[in-house]
Order: C-alpha cells, then structure tokens, then sequence
C-alpha cells in the first residue's frame, strides 16, 4: 500500500497553503485557477501582491453594491483577488447594452433638442448611467485584477449615481432595446414650425417625450413614453393627412343623381379622387368600386392605387 496522503488531499494541502501565504498558481507563465484534482506537477506558485487595505474595502464595497453581494464579503487574499476579477468581468457582457443605451438617449436628446423644449429639466440620471458606462469600460481594459481592484477604488460613485448605476445594470438588456422613430420626431418638428392649426399639439407631444428622455428612467416608464409619443404622433400625422385631403369631385349618376348618356348612349365616366385616406375609409371606398362595377355589363376600369405605410 503507498505511503502517505492521498492525491485529494494533497492538493488540499497545496490550496491551502497558497490561501495562507497569498500566492497563486501560474502555469506556462499564465494564471492557472488550480482546484482539488486540479494541480498538475508542472504549476508553479508565485506570491501574489495585494491592493492596500482601503483600496480593497472600497473596491468591494462598490462591487457588492453594483455586481454581486458576494463581493462585498471576499476576503484580501491571493484567491478573493482572483474571486473579485472573476465576479467583476462576469458584468462585461453589459457593457455594450448600456452604451447602447446610452447612445440612444443622446440621439434622441439632440434630435429632439430636449433641453430646449424643457429647460426646467435636467438629465437626473446621466451622471451614474455615464459613469457606469465608463467603469465597464476600465473593467475590461485592466491588464489585472490588481490593477482591476485599484482602479475600481477609484471611480467615485456617489450614493446617488450608484443606485442610478445599480439599476441601469440590472436592466441594461431592456434599455438598449430603446428606439424611437426620428423620422416621426422630424416631421412634428416641421408641423410646429409651420405653425399651423396643429402645431400646439405637435409641440406637447415632442415636449412630453423630451421630459421622459432627460429623466432617464427605467425600462418601464421609458418604453411607455415611447409608445405613448408614437401613438400620439400618428394619430396627429392622419389628423392632418385627412384635413389635407381634397374634397371628392362630384361623381355623375351618384346618388341622387340621373346621369345623361351621351350621343352614343353610353354613360358617362364614373370618377373618385381622394387621397392619404385612413385605412376603414379606404376599404369603404373599395367596396363602392366594386359594387359600381358589378352594376356594369361592359366596364372599363382605369385603377391606381398608392398604398403606404405611416412612418
């Protein structure tokens, strides 16, 4: 029977003898996260520098705060280091979410020029959702976790801009799906400029998304405010398309009407003009042709038709 401690435990011993003395384990000059059944004989262990005690406090405090709880409770040794890069880059796969978001907004807030149309506004939570951003940023440029926990240290939070931060990284995937049709937002910004009858209306509409946009909130009250302006500016886009539509021209043999057959004995041409009609009254205008056809023996039809979508 061999002598001595099992292979398990052996490398019990080996991990915790690198907890105790702060070192980690390297393998072909690469950090190497050793565990029981996990130590090949060619790894080497190498004393692992610490961040100082206030750094790591401040580190940690925030990244409970931010990322993980567990953070918050790691212990300044070679494997919390470790534990804290691992649980940190964990979040990166965020980053591009909340600049996505971001970007969002700022597109939207000079589109709109929402500062103009709400001066008594400011951006409450650009400060943390910026910051947030910034601190992903520095997370994924560190060469080490180290470096990682010193300059996690360094980013300065307020109590305020960390719970703005908290919260747009909890629902970061939600946020970056935010859009808006500019193109709706274009075309209201011409109908105030016109400054026509429905010119006041276009204006709250834009004013009210122009709020929401510098309040920067949370996925919910964002996407309501979204959905809210383009329902509001298509209804104000098919107001205006049907005020601007021509009268019908008056129709020979309509209702009401006798037509009087020409020297040949045929009637003359039955014609309807009208455009950008609603859906319902474009289907109803539909079915009148075709019933002033199915009246017809020998009808000769000339159809145009221009169907388009609302922007």
């Amino acid at each position: 029977r061999a002598r001595g401690l099992r292979d398990d435990l052996q490398d019990l011993v080996i991990l915790t003898w690198l907890a105790k003395t702060n070192r980690s384990l390297f393998r072909s000059g690469q950090a190497f996260p050793g565990d029981i059944g996990r130590l090949p004989d060619d790894c080497e262990a190498r004393e692992q520098p610490l961040p100082s005690l206030d750094d790591w406090e401040r580190a940690t405090k925030l990244g409970g705060a931010l990322i993980d709880p567990a953070m918050a409770i790691l212990y300044r040794s070679a494997p919390g280091l470790a534990e804290f890069g691992r649980l940190a880059r964990s979040r990166l796969r965020e980053a591009a979410f909340v600049a996505s978001y971001l970007r969002a907004i700022a597109t939207l807030t000079q589109t709109l020029d929402a500062m103009a149309l709400a001066p008594e506004d400011t951006a409450l939570r650009e400060a943390g959702a910026t910051k947030l951003r910034d601190g992903l940023a520095i997370i994924e440029g560190c060469s080490s976790d180290f470096e990682l926990v010193r300059v996690f240290a360094r980013l300065g939070f307020s109590a305020e801009e960390e719970a703005e931060a908290k919260a747009i990284l909890a629902s970061a995937q939600a946020l970056a799906r935010i859009e808006a049709n500019h193109q709706l937002v274009s075309s209201l910004k011409t109908i105030v400029a016109g400054a026509g009858e429905f010119a006041v209306r276009a204006g709250v509409i834009l004013e009210h998304l122009a709020h929401a946009v510098l309040q920067y909130e949370y996925v919910t009250p964002l996407h309501q405010a979204m959905q809210r302006f383009e329902r509001d500016a298509l209804a104000l886009m098919a107001d205006v398309a049907n005020q601007a539509a021509p009268p019908v021209k008056p129709v020979p043999g309509g209702e009401g009407e006798q037509a009087t057959p020409d020297t040949n004995g045929r009637l003359p041409a039955h014609c309807v003009e009208r455009s950008h009609l609603a859906k319902q009254d474009a289907l109803n205008l539909l079915s009148e042709a075709m019933a002033a056809i199915e009246k017809l023996e020998h009808p000769s039809v000339d159809i145009r038709i221009v169907i388009r979508e609302h922007a």
